[in-house]
């Protein structure tokens, strides 16, 4: 908590400002009720030029009051909303630096969460509990100035304040109890609604709904469960305190009546002290609600931590170097293997391969083979367990992000589009993209037609639930890496929604590109690579065999197989 305080509240010039003017209100709410006092005492004796000073004083003290307020507030909204935005920046910048082989250890709903909603709630509660604190402060004025006005009234209170404290105390650790357990139902809702809408075509062609439905059922039923408990607990606690200040307000008439009577105390001490009642009470409250909401920090911190604080192997590093698209690349994989940790071993075995300026180079082999495991490990999303992989000589680790994202594009088999138009997909990748070479790059993958058919063309939205086909997705993602030219293209799969005609058309692209790039290839068709310069033949972690692809076919058993089921 105070590596975030550091981090996010110190800097903020406002806050001095603000607690200057909480200071003013809390001094301002304790006057008003000694002036009232001495008004009624004006009153009493019948003095009118006394009542009309203290009236007077009494509606200044109001008409600041109700100003410092307004300020306050100003000052409390801008401070949220800057560090909300600060915090959530921070918080997007860590989640887009986790490497990729951790990201899947966090729920999809969690991390919306951390990332979106925790922050601005959290803000929201360490302003609630910094005005608190100065309400507490103002209470705990309020409460020496009555032991000094009424030793009687003042042992009366902290006997009441006792009681009560110590029921809240049981009370409070139950509605903690309760947050969390709904908390981690919360996440697992949304995690589950994520899954669903992601899994959407599957659950429909499966007839998985029923199972879904009732899942999600189960998770919702645990979560209006808990917050049910806890919104009981709270009430109780709420009901409980409330009936038990009548009975305090009731004892504290009794006394204020008998002392006044016995005239230990005077008119104005008598009214100064029951409108202080309300602050003597406040201080029980804000202080089981202060207890609370720091332990709610506490709880969206620990979560907020797990993005923000993350740990350092956590995150992808980077070096120094720069590349430059003029040079001539080499790629050099040296005795590489890879494990994703547990018992099942090394999915890749130490091997070496070296690719070179303006080759085209395929990876085929069965599912699980580990083609897709070569290709994150040269576009870093994996690392090495053991050996090197190199570009020109240079480790890739060595590589500054940048530098190195300059260099290499990627192309999945199931590509993700943002939900904005064509032509703001395409500028992500090229801000100065020009309209004509947006074009050449969606003829390059065959999708430039489909463009132009649509009512709207480069401007036409893409929303999350896209109106592209997959094929078409696919080849909009294609354009994407065209327009971008990059030295290094690895298509992963990246054509396997792709009609033939249009496949061919891409490939006959890629062949006559090939002199001025590197193109990595895994085929889902064996007619993405035939015309490779070289396929390489993946077994079991290993490269078994490379080759042209009639050279495969002529001495490989297995390749020939291969070939025969696409």
């Amino acid at each position: 908590m105070k590596k975030f305080f550091t981090s996010y509240i110190k800097g903020q010039k406002r806050i001095w400002l603000m607690m200057v003017l909480m200071l003013v209100s809390s001094i301002l709410s304790i006057l008003e009720p000694y002036l009232s006092g001495q008004l009624v005492d004006m009153l009493r004796i019948l003095d009118f030029t006394g009542m009309g000073y203290f009236a007077l004083a009494i509606a200044v003290v109001a008409i600041i009051w109700a100003i410092s307020r307004y300020y306050m507030q100003k000052n409390s909204i801008s401070i949220q909303s800057d560090v909300s935005k600060k915090l959530e920046l921070d918080l997007c910048n860590k989640a887009l630096n986790i490497k990729s082989v951790f990201i899947s250890t966090l729920k999809s709903g969690e991390l919306t969460s951390i990332c979106k909603e925790e922050p601005s709630k959290m803000m929201e509660e360490i302003d609630d509990v910094v005005k608190m604190v100065f309400s507490v402060l103002t209470s705990v004025s309020a409460l020496l100035y009555v032991a000094y006005l009424s030793p009687t009234i003042f042992i009366l209170y902290m006997v009441f304040f006792t009681m009560i404290f110590a029921y809240q105390n049981i009370s409070l650790s139950k509605e903690q109890e309760c947050t969390d357990k709904e908390k981690f139902e919360n996440d697992s809702a949304k995690s589950w609604i994520n899954q669903i809408f992601k899994g959407f075509i599957d659950i429909k062609v499966l007839n998985l709904k029923g199972v879904v439905f009732e899942r999600f059922n189960t998770i919702l039923s645990n979560e209006i469960a808990m917050r049910k408990e806890k919104t009981e607990a709270n009430a109780k606690n709420r009901m409980v305190s409330h009936i038990a200040f009548q009975v305090y307000s009731l004892l504290f008439l009794i006394t204020e009546i008998y002392l006044l009577m016995q005239e230990d105390i005077t008119t104005s001490i008598f009214i100064t002290i029951y409108l202080y009642r309300n602050h003597m009470y406040n201080l029980i409250f804000n202080i089981s609600e202060i207890r609370s909401k720091v332990a709610e920090i506490r709880n969206r911190l620990k979560r907020i931590g797990k993005i923000l604080y993350i740990e350092d192997e956590m995150l992808e590093n980077f070096g120094t170097i720069n590349g430059t698209k003029d040079e001539i690349f080499v790629i050099d994989i040296s005795n590489v293997s890879f494990s994703y940790g547990g018992e099942q071993g090394d999915v890749l075995k130490n091997i070496s391969l070296r690719v070179s300026y303006g080759e085209v180079i395929g990876l085929v082999g069965a599912s699980g083979s580990a083609k897709s495991t070569i290709i994150k490990l040269i576009s870093r999303q994996l690392q090495p367990s053991s050996g090197k992989i190199t570009l020109n000589g240079v480790d890739i680790q060595d590589y500054s992000e940048e530098g190195y994202t300059d260099l290499i594009s990627v192309a999945s088999q199931q590509p993700f589009v943002f939900s904005c138009s064509i032509r703001e997909n395409l500028n992500m990748v090229k801000k100065d993209a020009t309209e004509a070479e947006m074009k050449r790059a969606l003829e390059k993958a065959q999708i430039l037609g489909v463009v132009e058919s649509l009512k709207n063309g480069l401007d036409t939205r893409l929303s999350e639930v896209t109106e592209l086909s997959g094929g078409e997705v696919q080849r909009l993602a294609l354009a994407r890496l065209f327009l971008k030219n990059t030295p290094i293209i690895i298509l992963d799969e990246a054509t396997s929604a792709i009609d033939n005609r249009s496949q061919a058309e891409i490939t006959k692209i890629i062949m006559e590109e090939a002199k001025n790039h590197i193109f990595i290839i895994i085929a889902h068709r064996i007619e993405a690579v035939r015309d490779a310069d070289r396929i390489l033949f993946v077994k079991e972690g290993t490269i078994a065999d490379e080759g042209k692809h009639q050279d495969l076919l002529e001495r490989n058993e297995e390749y020939r197989n291969l070939v025969s089921t696409d």
